[in-house]
């Protein structure tokens, strides 16, 4: 029911509804001006009037009875404060929902793009889902302070990917917006020449058919036979010419905007590469540097130096070298896994898209190629058969 914009009346009488309240469902429509509910259980409480008619001031007939005004100010008056407090939910219900939306829209913007949730320090923060050493590792003195240079530069570096995917995505939609309409063009500009040639042909064919009726020698209607035979090849032939002409001007759009839109797709996947490549960078660098603090953590607790601002539990963890490590070996490499599997996400969506839109492209033209040769061989079929009767 949800899709009825324009219902107008509802009639559901005689049912088992007992809730008054889930009639509310109908608010939603809103050129609702007749409603019917009479012989359902609700229908014998004392308020169901008042209430149908407050909640519902677009209506006019109720039960197949006229709502009269006096009604009207009675139900809005009783139930005043209940409408105010669920117009007011319902407004913030909707606020809610745009809000929703809108996320959403920029989401599918961003996926476009091929740069989703790289507008921020998501991809950074996700590299430590797993890190099960990171809480101990901070306690560290030091290692703090490298860690938030380490998310600084990276969420710098992915904004600036982020920006780039969103600049290249305008202009694949400029681009295609613009083959798209050259398409329209070439399409339009044979079609109004094969219109022409079908018109000029079709004013002769039926010059000829009305000679054919009037005919009566057996070799003149052979020879005009003849001649228009020859003319339904001769359209045939024209007609396949203009239809060659269209889909080479169209195949050659379609290799123009697929060389410039594959220069694009390369130069965005190796700015891709680099930015990645220098996160894994960042990533190693942070990875050594915390290594150095760790080991030196590792020699003091070792030595039973006081290690400030450590501790208690991150000072025991540190009496076991092996297990320190190890935990610290085992998240770089998780960490580096992490950004290796966006960054093949990113370049596998690109390839992937840039190969089912051309595919889409190229099936969509090579489809209504036989369309159209398919109705040039039925339309002369069509037209022999209106000689044939004359045989």
């Amino acid at each position: 029911m949800d899709t009825l914009d324009n219902l107008t009346h509802f009639f559901i009488g005689c049912n088992l509804l007992n809730q008054l309240e889930n009639v509310l469902y109908l608010k939603r429509f809103k050129k609702l001006v007749h409603i019917y509910m009479k012989g359902n259980l609700f229908s014998n409480e004392d308020d169901y009037q008042f209430f149908i008619v407050a909640f519902f001031p677009n209506l006019t007939v109720l039960d197949n009875k006229l709502i009269l005004q006096e009604l009207k100010e009675k139900a809005s008056s009783k139930y005043q404060d209940d409408i105010e407090k669920r117009n007011q939910e319902e407004s913030q219900k909707q606020l809610a929902e745009e809000v929703l939306q809108k996320q959403e829209a920029e989401l599918n913007l961003h996926k476009e793009a091929f740069v989703e949730y790289l507008d921020g320090p998501h991809l950074f923060k996700s590299m430590f889902d797993e890190d099960t050493f990171s809480s101990d590792r901070r306690s560290v003195p030091g290692i703090e302070d490298l860690l938030q240079s380490f998310e600084n530069q990276m969420v710098g570096l992915c904004k600036q990917l982020f920006d780039r995917g969103l600049a290249e995505r305008e202009q694949r939609e400029r681009e295609l917006k613009s083959f798209s309409s050259s398409q329209d063009e070439v399409e339009t500009h044979y079609k109004n020449q094969a219109i022409q040639v079908l018109e000029d042909f079709n004013r002769q064919h039926k010059e000829r058919i009305k000679k054919l009726e009037q005919l009566t020698l057996r070799n003149s209607v052979s020879e005009e036979l003849s001649r228009g035979y020859d003319e339904i090849n001769k359209l045939s032939e024209r007609l396949m010419t203009l239809e060659f002409k269209l889909i080479s001007k169209l195949e050659e759009n379609i290799r123009n905007v697929e060389t410039c839109i594959s220069d694009k797709v390369t130069d965005f996947i190796e700015i891709a590469q680099e930015t990645f490549t220098e996160c894994r960078n960042l990533e190693d660098d942070f990875h050594h540097k915390v290594q150095e603090i760790i080991d030196a953590t590792l020699e003091n607790v070792a030595k039973g130096s006081q290690v400030e601002n450590l501790p208690h539990d991150v000072k025991m963890l540190f009496t076991d070298k092996i297990k320190v490590m190890h935990a610290l070996n085992t998240n770089h490499k998780l960490h580096l896994l992490t950004l290796n599997d966006r960054e093949q996400k990113l370049l596998t969506s690109v390839s992937s898209w840039k190969i089912a839109f051309f595919k889409d492209v190229h099936d969509k033209v090579t489809q209504q190629n036989r369309t159209r040769i398919s109705d040039i061989h039925r339309y002369a079929d069509f037209l022999r058969k209106q000689l044939e009767r004359f045989h």
